[in-house]
């Protein structure tokens, strides 16, 4: 019954927050929030972003943080947790963003529909990891769709794109 319930109503997390950090920066001993939320983002920067075209679909709202990880004094790179519309709801997914701007990890936090949650295999997610602001990271291009799985797929390589980016500019602002 409980299972039944669950694919009705499509709410599934798979990793809290620490949980999904410590997943894709296990050596972390420090995360320092940079952002806790849409509403902190500065200005220019959400403008920056709501003009880049690769970024035109992308979701600027939600669920939003980033975190700068170290281990005692050494900088790790960073972690991005935003939401992204997969179908009907929004899905979260954190990417860990190297001291390169390459990935080292994207994970899938939360998804709240009842379909298309294949995206939650290693082998899928696996497709980010060294991609860089100079990648597409599109589906159909350098990033392979699960079947059964094509917006969800998207809206994961979206919300990854969109990582990369708002990193790109905290180095820009003079972030680590």
């Amino acid at each position: 019954m409980l299972f039944w319930l669950l694919m009705l109503n499509g709410n599934r997390d798979f990793y809290s927050h620490d949980e999904a950090m410590l997943n894709l920066f296990p050596q972390h001993t420090q995360k320092t929030l940079v952002w806790g939320h849409w509403d902190q983002v500065p200005v220019t920067l959400k403008r920056q972003l709501e003009a880049d075209p690769e970024l035109r679909d992308a979701r600027l709202e939600g669920e939003f943080e980033v975190y700068a990880v170290s281990k005692e004094h050494q900088f790790l790179g960073w972690t991005v947790l935003t939401e992204e519309f997969g179908k009907h709801q929004p899905m979260t997914i954190m990417v860990a963003i190297r001291p390169d701007y390459s990935v080292s990890g994207a994970l899938l936090v939360t998804f709240r529909e009842n379909r298309g949650y294949g995206i939650k295999h290693p082998k899928f997610q696996k497709q980010f990891n060294d991609k860089t602001t100079n990648d597409p990271i599109e589906v159909g291009i350098d990033i392979v769709h699960v079947s059964g799985s094509t917006i969800s797929s998207r809206a994961m390589a979206l919300g990854v794109r969109k990582a990369l980016r708002v990193v790109a500019e905290l180095n820009h602002a003079g972030y680590p």
